[in-house]
């Protein structure tokens, strides 16, 4: 914070403004939000999963079918998949977040907009 205040250069990690993204477009958010998908199956929570990709994903957080909709827990499943390469399970929500902010955990300047 004080780099900011005094001008320095400095770089940050995006993986949490790339994840914040990624929530509002998949939900705006919204830990409650539940939709039927695409697919015919319902998409849970705040990023959007579907119990068995949730169970599966999940499964290292003990992820059941009665957290689906704990967003700070699907937050932790959520990191651990973009830290292994699972973004296409949101293709297009990520897709939009990365022309925005670029690769997941790549360096994002400190004067970016976001």
């Amino acid at each position: 914070m004080l780099a900011l205040l005094i001008g320095i250069s400095m770089t940050l990690d995006n993986k949490s403004a790339w994840i914040d993204a990624l929530a509002y477009c998949e939900s705006r958010g919204n830990d409650n939000a539940a939709i039927v998908d695409t697919n015919g199956y319902w998409s849970r929570g705040r990023f959007q999963f579907q119990r068995a990709r949730w169970k599966s994903n999940g499964k290292n957080y003990s992820a059941t079918r009665d957290n689906i909709f704990d967003g700070k827990l699907q937050e932790q499943v959520v990191r651990e998949m973009l830290d292994k390469g699972l973004k296409n399970h949101w293709y297009w929500c990520a897709k939009r977040v990365e022309a925005k902010l670029g690769q997941y955990g790549a360096p994002l300047d400190a004067y970016h907009e976001t």
